[in-house]
């Protein structure tokens, strides 16, 4: 227990969080009376205080007992608060009507392909004549044009439109968006044409916000100036800056499959160098006692005017508040434990917003420093040089390895994938992070002139090309990537249980931490286990509902048959968004994938058939209905399980049930809505089975 004396804000933070989860994940929502909380906090007062009179020593585990869950409690109230959805609101009556509504834009717009997208507060709604006060946050599309394109974070605008909810998960493992959307308090989405809507007034947003991104746009106005563009200027916009739109899904894929997406979000290593730089600079004023509470003033408001111009991330949030209590802490002479420091830093974030413990980049950023304070320090000791280009590489490649025993499980969990030359790429691209920020900084600084910011701002390019040439090289190498991984959500908390464990045996010296390691690496292979033996035996028939295509999978076992038309074999993003996760989750080791586009294509295999697009698998029979064979007739009734209609194929019902014998019609998402609600009422009418992927979701049945 003394052990833990050390860090009582951890201790307490632990029923916090608890509280908080409870918060979001109860399907019933119930209010905690106020009466109750003062109760609690005042018999833990009591007992806390006044044990000594009043219990004996052994009942003192009550007071902490009430403290508990004192803060239990209050971490579901708060969590229960800022859900929106839990609170009554005028907007629930006009949510799927056409409606007048006030709205403020609370984020930049962001470029789309064929829209503008941005995030808006709605203020008041407009019903049966009558305005009412609403509080709700939304997602808007609007109309892309020159009108639109000018929309300004703190624009107040007059829309008319009907909200709709945002869309659960479509397809199997499919990522959630509306869940991610929720955490943010975001439940609906809108489309808006450029006649229904205008602006009412400008420059309503929060001051500091609205500064921030005008001083975020001049920088990166500055860059441009200086001529760095293309890939070298969306790599150094959101490594500088936090602007990552301009990071397209190549340099993605290279920077994550080396290792190296830390770096393109701005993190605790961003906001330590400009700490390190702006306590340099101020460090005059450490002479005087007055001088130091100034600079600490000084410090506190550069580095959150830094985090505001990079758009607040989670990580940033944590790193910001974790370096002001350090200052603090310098300015006043006392000691600040590093744990405490994180606890206090995650409780007072979690206090403002309790959902921010969803974000993952929240999530990686607490366990990552945790790992690195108490992994890296023995690590380092089991190698001393004196040589000091070989101790400060020794440096960069504990702390590494401390932060990847760490956040692994979490990287599977989320991302499927593990970065096989994390050392080699930390290696490399730490001290250039260091270089370009300082260099970055100069050009910015140096604009008023010119000449010796072009000059600065070469340098810049060229190690920015060079980062990118290093990342590059070192994801194409052979195994560079561990592609393919999944784990449950059992599986990622053992793997925590297994690490947290090592770690105490190591600090603590005993055998028994080690024991429970054993066990829980025992459980952990026999979830692995059932896991793969599942796998080997699944067999199963699937059809994606994928926008204005048709994608179908067979898969047997840890192989898999993919069908899809043209469109979306080479739909690198609908890939990755609609059906990778599946792919990962079902274990998939080998993918044969087959063109529906191809005419008169024949595959065979021993547990597939295919051709002109009459398919077996097993035991199933289908037929897929399109513009290549919806003519195609036959001297007798065909016999099949599913008939697929796809591709807006302009067929009549009857004419097919005349043709084939099905048990049930399927409707891909390669159709359109109205041609599919139009085939849905022949299906009625003649009684036959259906099934829309377009508004159910996708098709699966376990063969």
């Amino acid at each position: 227990m003394r052990f833990w004396n050390r860090f009582p804000l951890y201790r307490l933070i632990f029923p916090f969080i608890i509280g908080i989860v409870a918060g979001m994940f109860l399907d019933y929502n119930f209010k905690i009376p106020l009466y109750v909380f003062i109760a609690l906090i005042f018999i833990s007062a009591i007992i806390t205080f006044f044990y000594k009179h009043l219990i004996s020593y052994r009942f003192r585990w009550l007071g902490g007992l009430f403290v508990y869950l004192s803060l239990l409690f209050f971490g579901y109230e708060i969590t229960s608060e800022n859900n929106k959805n839990n609170n009554p609101s005028h907007f629930n009556d006009c949510k799927e009507e056409k409606s007048f509504f006030i709205a403020n834009i609370i984020e930049p717009l962001e470029q789309k392909e064929n829209s503008n997208k941005t995030i808006v507060r709605i203020k008041s709604v407009k019903k049966e004549n009558v305005w009412s006060t609403v509080d709700r946050k939304a997602i808007i599309y609007f109309e892309k044009d020159s009108i639109s394109s000018q929309l300004d974070y703190g624009d107040c605008l007059l829309i008319n439109v009907n909200f709709n909810e945002v869309k659960s998960p479509r397809n199997p493992s499919e990522f959630n968006y509306k869940r991610y959307l929720s955490n943010k308090q975001i439940f609906y989405q809108a489309y808006l044409k450029s006649e229904n809507w205008e602006v009412l007034s400008k420059n309503n947003g929060f001051i500091i916000k609205f500064l921030s991104i005008k001083l975020r746009k001049k920088f990166l106005d500055i860059l441009q100036e200086n001529e760095i563009s293309g890939k070298e200027y969306a790599v150094t916009s959101a490594l500088l800056l936090g602007y990552r739109e301009k990071l397209d899904a190549d340099l993605i894929k290279e920077f994550s499959g080396a290792g190296a997406m830390h770096i393109l979000c701005v993190s605790g290593l961003h906001v330590g160098i400009i700490f390190v730089i702006l306590n340099w600079i101020f460090g005059f004023l450490d002479k005087k006692k007055i001088g130091k509470i100034f600079k600490a003033i000084l410090l506190i408001s550069l580095i959150w005017a830094y985090a505001a111009i990079t758009g607040m991330a989670p990580s940033v949030l944590r790193a910001t508040t974790m370096f002001s209590f350090v200052i603090i802490g310098q300015a006043l002479k006392r000691y600040t434990n590093i744990y405490n420091s994180l606890a206090a830093s995650a409780f007072l974030l979690l206090l403002i917003n309790p959902y921010i413990i969803t974000e993952v980049g929240f999530q990686l950023s607490y366990i990552a420093v945790i790992s690195i304070v108490a992994l890296q320090p023995p690590l380092y000791k089991l190698w001393v040089t004196k040589i000091w280009i070989l101790n400060k590489a020794w440096q960069i490649i504990t702390v590494s390895i401390a932060a990847q025993i760490g956040t692994f499980p979490l990287a599977m969990f989320y991302f499927h994938q593990f970065p096989n030359y994390f050392m080699l790429t930390n290696l490399i691209v730490i001290p250039l992070v260091g270089a370009i920020i300082y260099v970055g900084i100069a050009v910015i600084a140096t604009s008023p002139l010119g000449w010796l910011s072009w000059v600065v701002a070469k340098i810049l390019y060229g190690l920015v090309w060079f980062l990118n040439f290093s990342v590059k090289l070192i994801e194409g190498l052979p195994g560079s990537t561990w592609r393919g991984i999944s784990s449950t959500n059992y599986e990622m908390i053992l793997f925590f249980i297994i690490i947290g464990f090592i770690i105490m045996f190591f600090i603590k010296e005993k055998v028994r931490f080690m024991r429970f390691a054993i066990i829980s690496s025992i459980l952990l292979c026999v979830s692995f286990a059932y896991k793969n033996h599942n796998r080997l035996n699944q067999r199963q028939f699937i059809v994606y509902n994928v926008n204005k295509n048709s994608a179908y999978d067979f898969i047997d076992g840890k192989t898999d048959y993919f069908f899809a038309d043209s469109l979306m074999m080479n739909d690198k993003k609908k890939h990755s968004f609609n059906i990778q996760n599946n792919w990962c989750n079902s274990g998939l080791k080998e993918n044969v994938r087959i063109n529906l586009s191809s005419e008169k294509f024949t595959f065979q295999s021993p547990v597939i058939y295919f051709r002109n697009n009459f398919l077996q698998f097993y035991g199933k029979r289908l037929v897929i209905v399109n513009e290549m064979n919806f003519n195609y007739y036959s001297s007798e009734k065909i016999k099949v399980d599913y008939i697929i209609i796809s591709q807006n194929v302009d067929v009549d019902i009857n004419d097919l049930v005349n043709q084939y014998e099905a048990e049930q019609i399927i409707f891909d998402s390669s159709n359109s809505f109205w041609r599919v609600n139009k085939m849905i009422e022949e299906c009625k009418t003649l009684g036959i089975k259906y099934y829309s992927v377009l508004d159910e979701g996708a098709f699966v049945v376990d063969v």
